[in-house]
């Protein structure tokens, strides 16, 4: 068994994880652009856009399971021949994971940020909804006092007239 017949199935797998690691990456860098947009929107207070980029996350999420599922396998194959492989191939690998782990450490401060500010929007809307709510109650009190007004009124005209 020659040198090249070692490195094929070693290469192979390489090739494998490291088309894994950029298809991951690719997922997580979208997600990322996703909770981006979705604290620029939560910041200028369209919390419907932040809604509609939380149900785009939310497939996303799905396929990226997917793709993590995939990725383990692969990392897992990997572990079996890694001891085999040249140190810059490892190398490249391991700058390939790092760049995901990044991406992922982002990811989870902009979501937790993006949590705090819809915890204090809830709050805020909390607060316009009871406001909205107060002056549709004193609308009414005010309509059913005008409804009286006029009905004595009327009947005031209707006994006089």
């Amino acid at each position: 068994m020659n040198h090249e017949d070692q490195e094929s199935p070693l290469v192979r797998c390489a090739l494998s994880l490291s088309q894994s690691l950029a298809n991951s990456l690719e997922s997580y860098s979208r997600l990322l652009g996703l909770e981006k947009e979705q604290q620029s929107l939560i910041e200028t207070g369209d919390l419907e856009g932040a809604a509609t980029r939380i149900a785009q996350k939310q497939e996303l999420l799905a396929a990226i399971q997917t793709v993590d599922q995939h990725l383990q396998e692969e990392y897992k194959a990997w572990l079996e021949v890694r001891s085999m492989a040249p140190e810059n191939l490892r190398e490249r690998l391991q700058e390939q994971v790092d760049n995901l782990q990044k991406v992922i450490s982002e990811i989870l401060v902009i979501q937790k940020s993006n949590e705090e500010n819809l915890h204090h929007h809830a709050d805020e809307i909390g607060q316009k909804l009871k406001e909205i709510q107060q002056r549709r109650t004193a609308h009414r009190g005010y309509q059913q006092r005008a409804a009286q007004d006029a009905y004595g009124k009327s009947r005031y005209y209707d006994k006089n007239s």
